[in-house]
């Protein structure tokens, strides 16, 4: 993640702190990048300086503004003007870590070799979130090279219960 896109992630995060609103921006924000994933000519045309700006910055202004406060809208043609439409997905990101750290919400992945019932999921969540303190937001991700058992990366944190990891822990103590 280079520097610039977190500085737009951190003053867009800012400026919506000082509005009260972020959730509002959050939700543009969601639109925006589902837009540019949905439709990645789009992205193509309005970053491209073949076309002269007062047309890419039209563009921006009559498909986006419905869809998003005038300060979103005003940053997505900054970055436009800039030739920055490349840091948006940091800065998206930027703004979601520090809204995660506002609302004091972990990500959390978790392995499994097989998908999880609605109630272990549930279970999960519980003991995670006693441990941590913390609201989890939890992806969950069947991994079919796992032979058996969880995965769970939390942060920096790695938890692994995977049969893969256990036969490896047996193998090392009968190696002694």
């Amino acid at each position: 993640m280079n520097n610039v896109a977190q500085e737009y992630g951190t003053a867009l995060f800012m400026l919506a702190s000082e509005e009260d609103d972020v959730e509002t921006y959050r939700e543009g924000l969601a639109v925006l990048k589902k837009a540019f994933l949905d439709e990645p000519d789009y992205m193509l045309f309005i970053s491209s300086p073949s076309i002269p700006l007062t047309q890419r910055l039209e563009s921006i202004a009559t498909v986006f503004a419905n869809n998003l406060c005038d300060n979103l809208l005003s940053f997505v043609m900054l970055l436009c003007e800039k030739g920055r439409l490349d840091c948006f997905e940091d800065a998206e990101k930027t703004f979601e870590a520090l809204y995660d750290e506002s609302k004091r919400i972990i990500n959390i992945k978790v392995k499994s070799a097989v998908a999880l019932s609605d109630e272990q999921k549930s279970r999960l969540e519980e003991k995670l979130e006693q441990n941590y303190k913390s609201k989890v937001d939890t992806e969950y991700i069947v991994d079919s090279t796992l032979l058996g058992g969880v995965i769970i990366e939390a942060d920096d944190n790695v938890i692994d219960g995977s049969l893969r990891h256990r036969m490896q822990q047996i193998k090392e103590v009968i190696g002694r």
